[in-house]
């Protein structure tokens, strides 16, 4: 893989976990660890395959359940209770780069290629299939949705929403 495009999209992803740690770093997420005997209805694994499930709860009467993000397959711990879900060494197969905050509970999302509406679109998708979430479970959630400078100058540092959710920028 060329050592450039592993320094920039490490550097994307250090900015947006920044990011998201300014926007909503003082959140009152909490956490919710479920028991590993928890009972899973997904229906697109293999009976043998374990799967563990996080709790965060989103107000004050609302937990949404879904598989932890530190725990897939497919997930790089970066450390300080960062976690790459899309995992640095795949960031040239897909057009966007996730980033799970531990420590709010909170994602963020890198768009890294034009179209941004389509990276968008894939990028919410890959993230509710790998998480078992609906839409309205996706809305509820903290994530931000964002472009870097070099991708978009115009979008830049704004925060586009997931694309079905209230308060969404509307992309082309």
């Amino acid at each position: 893989m060329d050592r450039k495009k592993i320094v920039i999209a490490a550097g994307i992803i250090v900015i947006l976990g920044f990011l998201v740690i300014l926007l909503f770093g003082n959140r009152n997420d909490t956490v919710v660890e479920r028991p590993a005997d928890f009972p899973v209805g997904t229906t697109d694994i293999r009976p043998t395959e374990q799967i563990e499930l996080l709790g965060i709860q989103v107000s004050e009467n609302q937990i949404i359940e879904l598989r932890d993000p530190r725990t897939l397959e497919s997930t790089t711990d970066m450390g300080s209770g960062m976690y790459s879900v899309t995992t640095l060494e795949n960031v040239t197969d897909k057009p966007f780069d996730i980033i799970f905050n531990e420590a709010n509970a909170s994602f963020a999302i890198g768009l890294t290629k034009e179209p941004v509406s389509q990276a968008r679109y894939e990028a919410e998708r890959y993230l509710m299939q790998s998480l078992g979430l609906s839409e309205d479970e996706m809305c509820a959630l903290n994530i931000f949705v964002g472009v870097p400078f070099a991708v978009n100058e115009f979008l830049a540092g704004k925060n586009l929403g997931v694309s079905f959710c209230k308060g969404a920028y509307p992309l082309e």
